[in-house]
């Protein structure tokens, strides 16, 4: 099965909330809509596609507003329809289709990268350097994934309210010769840095909370949608939700940013 969508999600946790509301249990309303159980837990935890006819069913079942059913099933109609990247999925990274998403509605975004200048500043030399080392694409693979790079960024940056985002790096990320021409990359970053607060952590300072590892806190835009924190490793990616691990991960993030500056001052 693909991966859950966002609309996915806020649907079946809008159907959870009507069925509670309606005081009524999943066996109850599962055989009035006359299927499983199973079903409707994967519809309600975002991990099954509905219907329009099981939309209007339950809504039906839930008492519903003639309002919020059109909603609902408007959203089950736009599950069916493809998102921007889908054309690139053979070439993502296993799951990065969920952070895409994340990224598209999130009002703020914390990003720190340990190794490499993150995606959202890469030029186009840089990302096809990093991709020229690894053996996991083809010559096809690679340009498909510089596509994905490029269109990820047009449409971040060209958002009418795109979302805070504070970007730090390390100085070894920043320093790093990777491509030919690292003066187009350094002022593509200074040019993001009028948009977002872009910072460089200086290697000089030692010890710092953020050395295990890259990682990515994302803040929901939407009530339905928990904060989630985002860490890549070689063949997929995770996501952690849990308020333990986001409040851990803010003070991190926090601590390590009193001990970056900003990238204006880093280059001058």
């Amino acid at each position: 099965m693909s991966q859950p969508t966002l609309t996915m999600i806020i649907l079946g946790r809008n159907l959870q909330r009507l069925r509670l509301d309606a005081g009524m249990s999943q066996a109850q309303v599962a055989k009035r809509c006359r299927f499983s159980e199973a079903k409707l837990s994967s519809i309600e935890n975002g991990k099954q596609r509905v219907t329009l006819f099981d939309v209007a069913g339950m809504c039906r079942v839930l008492g519903a507003s003639p309002e919020l059913t059109s909603q609902l099933e408007r959203m089950s109609d736009e599950v069916d329809n493809p998102s921007w990247w889908e054309p690139y999925s053979t070439y993502m990274l296993r799951d990065f289709a969920m952070f895409l998403e994340l990224e598209q509605a999130c009002s703020e975004l914390l990003i720190y990268e340990s190794e490499l200048i993150t995606g959202l500043l890469q030029t186009e030399a840089y990302a096809r350097a990093i991709h020229a080392v690894g053996p996991v694409l083809d010559q096809e693979g690679i340009e498909q994934a510089l596509e994905l790079r490029a269109q990820r960024q047009e449409r971040f940056w060209a958002r009418t309210h795109p979302p805070r985002t504070v970007i730090i790096m390390h100085e070894s990320a920043v320093t790093r010769q990777v491509c030919d021409n690292d003066a187009e990359q350094r002022q593509a970053i200074v040019n993001r840095a009028r948009f977002a607060d872009i910072r460089v952590l200086p290697a000089n300072p030692g010890a710092h909370p953020s050395m295990k590892g890259a990682y990515t806190i994302l803040t929901s835009g939407i009530d339905e949608i928990s904060d989630a924190v985002y860490t890549e490793t070689m063949t997929g990616a995770r996501y952690e939700s849990s308020a333990e691990v986001i409040d851990l991960c803010r003070m991190f993030f926090e601590s390590t940013y009193k001990r970056s500056i900003p990238v204006e001052e880093f280059y001058s």
